[in-house]
Order: structure tokens, then C-alpha cells, then sequence
């Protein structure tokens, strides 16, 4: 979780992208609560970019009763680096993950998948519709993968399934790792592995979503309205008909608001208003006969009188076009 978020701008100017919040809880304590489900209770945080939020979100769910370590990197290491500078406590097999996905996989099945054929990494695998933006999975019948095909051809695709971002390792692989160097797991350790025998991959129909552009934030929040995905809900929140509101939300009963409505905590909503298809985090005021559509507004923000906001990410850093 390093990595600046930059396709998740203006937000992460202020804010690392695992702490940008789903249905109003950082996307953290989201995956927090998809771990609970399969009684996952430790985690290491591998933080990089403004890594002090991380560490003050680390401090607040320590006093939950879920074990959170973590550890700094002075400098981006890649995906493979950065597990091996968790390798002195990485002892067991583990798993591990990209820090902006937002599915309901089946970790059990993927750990009895691991353990069934001895592999050294196994990868959950999902589909989809077009893997010509990604790199698609070629496999045997057995789920061993032979190769990863980057970005491949419309129709010359040995599959339509990609990279979750969530795998099971077997400690002897950090030793293919060297120390204190940026490592890409996907680019560097995986044809090793795959060339030995040892990578599989599991393939499964589930709900999956990265969320790491703003397009994609938005889809998640209507998946969740579309009961598409489960998703933590915040105590004292309300939903109705489409909206989803946090404690102290006040809507002035002229507003037409929804569907597809998230509105963080405080927010005010004046008269004339109409909001859909948008999420607004907490303590926005939304002036009279202001219109919103496709958009996200960032916390604290002040839409003025009478402006129109469409497909547009507004946040105190700037805003982008979505």
C-alpha cells in the first residue's frame, strides 16, 4: 500500500488510498471487516506514502481486538520487495494483497486450494469481461499457471481471468527475493515460480472491484446499493429508496436526493437540491438549488448556490473530470 494512488486524485493529495473512505469508513476498516469473515484477525500494513494517517488508523484498531503491525518503507520497493521486508515475521504460510480491492473471494476455498496441491504462491483469479486491460492467466485443468499474458490481444486471450491481487506464499519464496531492492512479484518471482511448477492459480465468480480510479469508487458504492456487494455499515447511518446517509446528515425536504446517494457524516443538503449517482464525504454543505451528478465531493467542501456538478471529483486539493 506504497503507492501514491494517483488515478484516485485529488483525494490522495491528502489522504493514501487505503484510508479514502467506502460507504463512509475507510476503505481499511472495510477490508478489516471481509477478513473477520474468515476469522483473519493479524495484519501487517506495509505503508509507504503519508504513512503517519496509516499509522494513526493502526492506533485506533488496535483497540478493537484485531492485531494491526506495520512497517515504513523509506522507498518504494515493488510488490515483491515490500513482502520481504516483512520477511522476519513472515514464517507460516501467509497471504497477501493489493491494498485497493474490494471482493468477497473465498479465502477459505483459496487456502485448501494452496495447501491440496503444496504450491509455493497461489493467486485467486477472477474474470473478466475484456482481460485486454490486464494480464489474463494461462492455466491447465489442474489451476497450475504456466504464464501471465500482459495485456493480450482482443480474441488471443488464453483466458478471461486476471489477478485478484490476493495470494497464499510459502515463506521460501521471499528467498527468491534480494534484500532492500524494488522487486516486482508479478514481472520478477512469478515465471520463476510458474517455470518450477509451483505457481497455481483458483479461480472463482465473485464479486470483485479495484478501486483504484474514481469511476470505479463510484461503481462499488452502486454495487453496494444493487446488493452486490456486503459492505461495513457505519452505527447510526441511515438508508432509504436509494440513499445512504451518515449520522447528523440533514436534507432539506424540497432535495431530491438519489438513487445511488452516499452522504458522510454532517453533511447539509438546502433546498432545490438534486443529487444522484454520487458520494459525498462527510461535513460537504450542498447550497440551494445546487445539482450533482456522477460526482464525488471531497469532506469539508462548500458547493455554492446554484452550481452544477457533473461528473466531476471536487475536493479543498482541486478537482478532476471523472
Amino acid at each position: 500500500m506504497g503507492g501514491e494512488g494517483t488515478r484516485l486524485r485529488p483525494f490522495t493529495l491528502e489522504l493514501p488510498k487505503p484510508l479514502v473512505p467506502i460507504l463512509n469508513l475507510p476503505y481499511l476498516e472495510q477490508f478489516l471487516f471481509y477478513l473477520e469473515q474468515f476469522h483473519i484477525h493479524e495484519l501487517i500494513l506495509l505503508a509507504g506514502y503519508l504513512s503517519e494517517k496509516i499509522l494513526d488508523f493502526c492506533e485506533k484498531v488496535s483497540r478493537t481486538g484485531f492485531t494491526l503491525k506495520y512497517l515504513v518503507e523509506k522507498e518504494p520497493l515493488g510488490t515483491g520487495g515490500a513482502i520481504k521486508n516483512a520477511g522476519e515475521v513472515l514464517t507460516e504460510t501467509f497471504l497477501a494483497f493489493n491494498a485497493d480491492v474490494v471482493t468477497s473471494f473465498n479465502l477459505s476455498l483459496l487456502l485448501k486450494f494452496h495447501e491440496d496441491r503444496k504450491a509455493q504462491m497461489t493467486l485467486g483469479l477472477v474474470p473478466v469481461l475484456d482481460p485486454s486491460a490486464f494480464g489474463a492467466a494461462d492455466l491447465n485443468p489442474i489451476g497450475q499457471i504456466r504464464r501471465f499474458v500482459e495485456k493480450p490481444e482482443k480474441g488471443k486471450s488464453p483466458s478471461n481471468f486476471i489477478n485478484a491481487g490476493i495470494y497464499v506464499i510459502e515463506p521460501e519464496v521471499l528467498e527468491q527475493i534480494p534484500e532492500g531492492k524494488k522487486v516486482s512479484l508479478e514481472r520478477e518471482i512469478f515465471p520463476k515460480i510458474a517455470e518450477a511448477g509451483k505457481l497455481y492459480g483458483l479461480k472463482q465468480e465473485c464479486y470483485w472491484q479495484d478501486m483504484g480510479t474514481l469511476k470505479n469508487y463510484l461503481q462499488i458504492h452502486r454495487d453496494f446499493f444493487n446488493d452486490q456487494i456486503a459492505l461495513k455499515v457505519q452505527e447510526d447511518s441511515a438508508q432509504k429508496e436509494g440513499v445512504f446517509a451518515g449520522a447528523g446528515a440533514q436534507i432539506d425536504s424540497s432535495a431530491e436526493i438519489g438513487p445511488y446517494v452516499v452522504l458522510g457524516e454532517n453533511c447539509k443538503i438546502e433546498a432545490g437540491v438534486k443529487i444522484s449517482n454520487s458520494v459525498l464525504w462527510k461535513n460537504v454543505v450542498v447550497k440551494e438549488k445546487v445539482h450533482v451528478f456522477n460526482s464525488i465531493i471531497g469532506g469539508d467542501c462548500v458547493i455554492s448556490e446554484g452550481s452544477i456538478v457533473s461528473s466531476k471529483a471536487v475536493s479543498l486539493s482541486g478537482e478532476v473530470d471523472i
